[in-house]
């Protein structure tokens, strides 16, 4: 009988710890699994800053004086009203564009010089940057919203250096704007002869 005690207690063992381990086997197994993918989410237009695809009224600004046109919907006057943020594309322009004929070249030094705003970290901008500012469909002289805060010494017709490279000729052309008289204009040009700069503030955009 105390034969027949012992084998059954040492069964029972057994089968608990086989039981112990089977459980635990279970719960690593279980573990192994990857975990599910967060679910997908998408964002509004309205939560991507400087979203190139949307319009903004530019003519409900500040009516007159020295801040005609700034705070309207899509442009807002910064750095001491001297930077104009562009709220369509995120982008902070010079608000007086440049007056001074420069070679591309010197115009790189100076926009990456100057300290407009009590800021550095302007540039030349890339074609396409340049090319989000006029209107096509606008009577203006320069071609720019109307209501806009820029102020053009040059006036109309003024032409602007970009930083894009020229196709065909990207060691000694770029591209550049003509703002006016009568419309707006893109082509290339020689390097090293003159045009003006507008320079602008914000992560590089494509060319």
């Amino acid at each position: 009988m105390r034969a027949t005690a012992t084998c059954i207690s040492w069964v029972g063992f057994v089968a608990v710890i086989g039981w112990t381990l089977f459980s635990t086997s279970i719960v690593l197994a279980g573990d192994l699994n990857p975990p599910r993918p967060p679910a997908a989410s998408m964002k509004s237009l309205d939560e991507i800053p400087g979203s190139w695809s949307r319009t903004l009224a530019a003519n409900d600004g500040v009516p007159s004086g020295p801040r005609e046109g700034c705070d309207s919907s899509r442009f807002r006057c910064v750095l001491s009203d001297t930077g104009v943020l562009d709220r369509e594309t995120g982008l902070v322009w010079e608000r007086t564009a440049g007056a001074v004929s420069r070679s591309q070249a010197e115009s790189e030094v100076h926009c990456a010089t100057t300290f407009t705003g009590g800021r550095f970290g302007w540039r030349l901008p890339s074609v396409a940057e340049l090319g989000t500012l006029p209107d096509l469909n606008e009577t203006t002289a320069t071609k720019l919203p109307t209501g806009s805060p820029f102020v053009f010494p040059a006036g109309a017709g003024s032409t602007f250096w970009t930083s894009s490279p020229y196709p065909g000729q990207p060691t000694t052309q770029r591209w550049f704007a003509t703002f006016g008289g009568p419309t707006v204009g893109f082509s290339g040009q020689v390097l090293g002869l003159g045009l003006l700069s507008w320079c602008v503030r914000g992560p590089a955009g494509i060319d």
